[in-house]
């Protein structure tokens, strides 16, 4: 038997849902590790440098939320089902990208404030991550859940490791003319709305192929 064999009859279910999910779950993670060197410029070109814990203000909201609706998530996927909650929050989360991209044109307030409410609204479509968890485990045979599992650990460790590389990426290039960095960060603000749009379209298209 060849390699090519082997390999086929050992990934043979990736398939169905796992296969869907396994595909946007790579699209998503690029479009959200692209914008991720640009986030904090993003942040105080829109008036967070103005209010030097707004950085912090985000991220405590995101985290907080996040574990507020951990728990709630599983009973409501155990009460509705997996595809119902999967479903109808992605959906939430592809629109919430239209605030980051809408901030710079908010003027009633800092236009932070939309970067911030458009990050809570995310954190709670979050509760869907059990069921999306869950749904991974349903999918996959008994005898192949421990490789399915490995899988999308190689996906999720693939992305901390790009983060890394971006931070050090920041670090190594945080030397620049004041010229020159005002050129880059019109040009990193105006990439972090053309991600915002890419993530929103794959939100949109990878849960319309989830099935259960």
């Amino acid at each position: 038997m060849g390699l090519a064999n082997i390999l086929k009859n050992e990934f043979s279910f990736i398939k169905g849902n796992y296969l869907i999910l396994i595909v946007s779950w790579i699209l998503m993670d690029i479009g959200m590790e692209m914008p991720l060197p640009y986030y904090q410029q993003y942040v105080d070109a829109l008036g967070g440098n103005m209010f030097p814990i707004a950085l912090g203000i985000i991220g405590f909201a995101n985290f907080f939320v996040m574990a507020f609706v951990a728990v709630p998530g599983g009973f409501l996927a155990d009460k509705f089902g997996r595809r119902w909650l999967i479903t109808t929050m992605t959906f939430g989360i592809a629109l919430s990208y239209l605030f980051f991209i809408a901030a710079p044109f908010w003027q009633l307030t800092q236009s932070w404030h939309l970067i911030l409410i458009g990050t809570i609204i995310q954190s709670l479509c979050l509760i869907y991550q059990p069921a999306l968890f869950a749904l991974v485990q349903d999918s996959l045979p008994p005898e192949r859940r421990g490789v399915g599992s490995s899988i999308i650990n190689i996906i999720l460790g693939m992305s901390l490791k790009s983060r890394v590389i971006e931070q050090s990426y920041k670090r190594v290039t945080h030397c620049r003319s004041a010229c020159a960095d005002n050129i880059e960060r019109s040009c990193r603000i105006r990439t972090y709305e053309l991600d915002k749009y890419f993530l929103f379209i794959t939100q949109i298209t990878g849960c319309s192929g989830v099935k259960q």
